[in-house]
């Protein structure tokens, strides 16, 4: 299982199962990541013994 905070606010979790090379996408919305006054921390966390690829992106839409 891998989980997501942006901040102090959950951004998410998922499960994975086995070797297998699907994916997961968590959409936050911009306005959390532009606020000038404040900055805040991405932390990505995994229970299990698997090695998982996290790969954090940002696109502008």
């Amino acid at each position: 299982m891998a989980r997501a905070w942006l901040g102090s606010q959950y951004a998410g979790e998922h499960t994975f199962s086995g070797r297998t090379t699907e994916t997961h996408q968590i959409n936050v919305p911009m306005h959390y990541l532009a606020d000038e006054d404040s900055s805040q921390n991405l932390v990505l966390q995994k229970d299990g013994k698997a090695a998982p690829i996290f790969t954090p992106s940002l696109y502008k839409t």
